[in-house]
């Protein structure tokens, strides 16, 4: 199970001159340990949207994002809730599965959510197999065997 990413959760950006920043934007209304929830088309402070999550926990219609979630920079979401966590699959196919919807088509030409896309992936039915097809699904274990290293 992996930590779910909250508002002020740090992002590791990779681009020269850009620090450690927090995630600025998130859900105003669902929180993990008293810190708004962040979900994929949040941003960091440097700009950088996130772009991966667990598309069977939607927060705001949105799939939520968690430690180890890429952003539109290259970085990733480097800490999270201790106790708030995705990616446990309870009998539901791809429960386990955390997809990155920047590989979908969500980010427009210039770097910026494009929400009515996102929606759009999220309620398709077949947001899986489109995402497997396009080489945009990895399995959340494979974030836990990381995380588990740190």
């Amino acid at each position: 199970m992996i930590p779910s990413a909250r508002q002020g959760d740090l992002h590791v950006c990779p681009i020269p001159g850009h620090i450690p920043t927090p995630i600025v934007t998130a859900s105003s209304d669902v929180l993990a340990n008293a810190m708004n929830v962040a979900r994929v088309g949040d941003v960091c402070a440097c700009g950088a949207v996130i772009v991966a999550g667990f598309p069977s926990i939607l927060v705001n219609g949105r799939p939520m994002a968690h430690l180890g979630s890429p952003s539109s920079h290259g970085g990733m979401i480097v800490n999270g809730s201790p106790d708030v966590v995705g990616g446990f699959n309870a009998g539901v196919d791809g429960g386990d599965r955390v997809v990155n919807f920047s590989r979908l088509g969500m980010l427009r030409d210039d770097g910026t959510l494009d929400e009515s896309r996102l929606s759009e992936l999220v309620s398709d039915p077949e947001l899986l197999l489109k995402a497997q097809a396009a080489g945009a699904v990895v399995d959340s274990d494979k974030h836990q065997d990381a995380d588990m290293s740190r």
